[in-house]
């Protein structure tokens, strides 16, 4: 008799060893899982992985390529991928320049599909150029406008996109976001190269 009762009492005991590691664990899981949420990007220079990364700082190859995909998304349109292409655009904007592009957005959207135009963007280089916590990514492209398949114009444009960084979203993974852009045509016709 008295075995089952010592049997028992190492049940019990048992029982209460396993409650209190099923607890300890339960609270380092919730406590990594806190951590792993609010743990910051660490950019990785594409161009020379050897070396070291620090947290929150984002190297100059992956502003100009964010810049650059902004533009590619603005630049590379037709009638068929202008609402998909301007609002991936859109959405790496920050909030105030999304409210104040947005009827902008969709008014050349109208003026694509309704005239029939395609626009192809090629970069050709680019600089950036930091202040404080924003950038300023500079954009050489050749941009060439078709209407019904046919070339129309042909220009060397210079954008200029500036950006910080922010939250990353599933809609913009970059960790950066656009803060204003404009773009000024410095030269037009056949002759167009990288140097002038």
């Amino acid at each position: 008799m008295s075995f089952f009762v010592q049997y028992g009492e190492d049940s019990r005991f048992l029982i209460k060893v396993l409650t209190i590691i099923i607890c300890v664990e339960t609270l380092v899981i919730g406590f990594l899982g806190l951590f792993s949420i609010k743990q910051k990007i660490v950019y990785i220079n594409p161009s020379s992985v050897i070396g070291t990364a620090r947290v929150g700082y984002v190297p100059d190859e992956m502003k100009a390529y964010f810049a650059m995909t902004f533009v590619s998304f603005l630049g590379n349109v037709n009638p068929h991928s202008a609402f998909e292409q301007y609002k991936a655009a859109y959405q790496l904007m920050s909030p105030k320049l999304q409210s104040a592009m947005k009827s902008n957005l969709e008014s050349e959207i109208a003026e694509i599909n309704k005239s029939n135009i395609s626009i192809q963007t090629t970069p050709l280089k680019h600089k950036v150029k930091n202040s404080g916590e924003s950038a300023t990514v500079d954009i050489e492209a050749v941009r060439i406008s078709y209407v019904y398949g046919q070339e129309t114009k042909k220009e060397k444009v210079l954008y200029s996109i500036t950006c910080h960084k922010a939250r990353t979203r599933a809609s913009n993974p970059f960790g950066l976001e656009v803060n204003s852009y404009d773009y000024k045509v410095i030269a037009s016709g056949d002759n167009i190269t990288s140097s002038g």
